[in-house]
Order: structure tokens, then sequence, then C-alpha cells
């Protein structure tokens, strides 16, 4: 592992990292980071193209040899590893009590991954449980919805054009990993959207509390039905334009005198929903 030193905060290199806190030097560098050692292996692992790892003295001092056997492990010793005094990597990252390692990598080219590994004929042929995020505009809740959907074997989150950066230091820290292993599609229209999925014979129901609503207990699936549902904005939630472009709407069920669940938490009520179909189904083979 090679390791190059920089010690002054006016390098060219800290200035260009530091910037990647804000949205438009990520999309003009065309890279992002990801802070902490478990987010450090896990884009190691699902393949991140990774180009700079910077670590703080402190941590080097205690962990040089974990950094240095990942990337033999994963085949990622041409990675530049760049070793800063503890007030210079205060100065990168967006942490109030960092670990001291800061993975930068490529944004992700998610149109060339899914052409790639996902199947474009069976998209929609095949059973299909996904869920369409609208204005989400809390990187921490896009980054928490990502992480369910990991966790609900979800077949593809669809980012719409109004959500919050996915590349962001809080969606990145929120998703666990989970960014590298979703499958994410960005789609810049909405309603085009939702017309598509359904044209596809998609059943598309809106999170959304209106007089066609259906509380989500009632709510029958077929076993082969490929699902969609669509989360809107957090304050004010979906348009109704959007509304009347689904099959129907679905509310959650809650105790009286309560308030509404955010987005992250509605969004995972729904995703466990489509899970669950899926268990069921299992055991019944």
């Amino acid at each position: 592992m090679k390791t190059e030193r920089i010690s002054s905060k006016n390098n060219p290199l800290i200035v260009r990292l530091s910037k990647l806190k804000e949205k438009k030097y990520r999309e003009l560098e065309g890279l992002f980071a990801l802070d902490g050692e478990k987010l450090f292996l896990e884009a190691l692992r699902f393949g991140a193209e990774t180009e700079y790892i910077v670590l703080s003295e402190t941590y080097y001092n205690k962990s040089e040899k974990t950094v240095s056997d990942a990337l033999v492990t994963f085949g990622q010793t041409e990675t530049s590893v760049i070793l800063v005094p503890d007030s210079i990597f205060e100065k990168i990252t967006s942490e109030k009590s960092p670990q001291g390692i800061i993975t930068v990598a490529k944004t992700i080219d998610f149109f060339k991954k899914y052409t790639t590994i996902y199947n474009n004929e069976k998209f929609f042929t095949e059973p299909r449980a996904t869920i369409m995020l609208c204005d989400i505009r809390d990187p921490g809740n896009l980054g928490t919805v990502l992480r369910c959907a990991s966790a609900f074997e979800l077949d593809a989150v669809y980012i719409t054009d109004g959500c919050t950066d996915l590349f962001s230091p809080k969606a990145v820290r929120g998703s666990m990993g989970a960014l590298f292993k979703t499958p994410i599609r960005f789609e810049s229209n909405a309603i085009a959207h939702v017309r598509n999925l359904r044209s596809n014979g998609v059943k598309v129901y809106a999170a959304a509390l209106d007089r066609s609503a259906i509380s989500l207990d009632e709510l029958e699936i077929e076993s082969d039905q490929s699902v969609c549902f669509v989360i809107g904005n957090e304050g004010h939630g979906l348009g109704d334009n959007i509304i009347a472009e689904c099959d129907r709407s679905v509310f959650i069920p809650m105790a009286p005198n309560t308030e509404s669940l955010n987005a992250s938490v509605a969004s995972s009520v729904l995703m466990w929903e489509l899970y669950k179909r899926k268990l069921l189904s299992k055991k019944r083979k």
C-alpha cells in the first residue's frame, strides 16, 4: 500500500476533496465521499471504483493493517492512500465524530449497472416489488429507504427528480452500504413513469389519504402481481396529479390521534408488506 503524506490544508487535492460536501462539486468531479470503516469495506466488497482512501494519523496508527489487507483482498492496491494530520482530516469529513477514514469513489452509473446486471426484458414480466420516491428532501430519509429496500429485497427503487442528492454524506451514511447493492433507477418524470409502469401491468399505489384510499391491511395483492408503492414529500405528500395516475391510494392504519409517519418509516412499512408476500409465497412452494 503506497501512502502519500499531505500536511498542508491548502494542498490542491485536500481542497478538492473538501468540496465534495457540496452537490455541485460532487457532480463536477463525478466523485462522492464515504465516511467510516464499514462503508470503506462495503465499497470494496461491492466493487465501487475507489479513487482515494484518506486516513487521519490517529486512525492510521491503529488500523493501517485493516486498510492494506482490505485493499489487497479486493484487488484495489492501486488506489491512492492519503495520510493527513487529524486537523486536516476534520476539514474533509462531514462527521462530527469521524472514525478517521474516508473513501472517495466515483459516483455510480446506475443506468449502466442496471443494463449490464439486471435483465431489462424480464423487468415487467416477472413479479416485481418496487417503490417510487417523489420529492424526498431529507437525505437521511432517502438513505434509510435504501437500507430498508435492501433488507426487504426490493427489486428496484425509483428516485424521481426533486429528490435530494443520493450521494450526499447523510444519504450515503443512512444507506449503510445499501447504496451499492440496491437496484436504483432515476426517473425524470414521475407521472410519465407511473403511466409506463401501469401500461406494463404493474399495479401502482399512492401512499396517500384521499377519498378512494384503502387501508393497507385490506389491500389484496395477487401472488403474481407486480406492485409499486409511491411515496411523496415529507411535508405535503404526493401531488393530486400523481395520485390521479395511480391505480388507487393506500394508507397505513394507525392508532387514533397519532401523527403521521415520516417518509422513511412509511416506506419501510409498505416494503415489509411486499416482503411478507414474498415470504408467504416461498412457504407455499
